[in-house]
């Protein structure tokens, strides 16, 4: 059982703190190199349930942000170095790759009776953004979900209950970094929608305990 908190960041649009479970396995291989020295790799996988949203209107006054996100599964492939530290006591840092599926999504809105229309001439292209007015209040909205590459490092014990057992306790720090495109949800006709870049960098602290069975 694992207990993470996850927070989502992003130039202009908001930070939120937000916490969640989650649970799983793991598998994993140890090689003892010397007496009190052990090198191994470890792989773990998790369904999770954790997820919150944020808004902040600090960009210019009548307008306004928010970004929601949930990390639905989560798991590491990662190298291990432990120490025996005393008997049936193994302390250890690990590190490595880290992977998780993540559903985001992010608004851009003005506050009702505030223009936020903008038509905007590229090369030749018309892009614009109806909001505001006699439009929708929502400007800009945009979603993307799907697994996301991160890295990820920690540290932990392993006690030995016997031959076969052993009980674990453990701490990671993964880091995962998305974008997506919100796009003008009110056009006008012949035009393009502009478009408005949102990135996501989540980081999740993990504190998760285990039993493990040794084969």
């Amino acid at each position: 059982m694992s207990f993470p908190s996850t927070r989502v960041r992003s130039a202009c649009w908001p930070t939120g703190t937000h916490s969640g479970a989650l649970g799983g396995f793991q598998i994993g291989y140890n090689y003892q190199v010397r007496p009190d020295w052990v090198i191994g790799l470890e792989g773990d996988f998790q369904l999770a349930d954790i997820g919150g949203s944020g808004s902040t209107s600090h960009i210019v006054p009548g307008v306004a942000t928010s970004a929601s996100q949930t990390v639905r599964s989560f798991g590491t492939i990662r190298a291990r170095l432990g120490h025996v530290a005393a008997e049936n006591l193994l302390v250890y840092a690990t590190g490595g790759f880290a992977f998780a599926k993540i559903n985001s999504s992010a608004r851009f809105d003005v506050e009702p009776g505030t223009s936020g229309s903008g038509i905007f001439d590229i090369n030749g292209v018309r892009y614009t953004s109806l909001c505001g007015g006699p439009n929708p209040n929502v400007c800009y909205a945009g979603s993307s979900r799907g697994m996301a590459p991160g890295w990820t490092i920690g540290g932990g014990f392993e006690y030995a209950l016997g031959p076969r057992w052993s009980l674990k306790g453990e701490y990671l720090y993964a880091r995962f970094d998305r974008s997506l495109t919100a796009v003008a949800v009110t056009v006008a006709p012949g035009t393009l929608p502009v478009t408005y870049p949102v990135k996501f960098a989540t980081d999740l602290n993990i504190v998760r305990a285990g039993l493990n069975y040794r084969f």
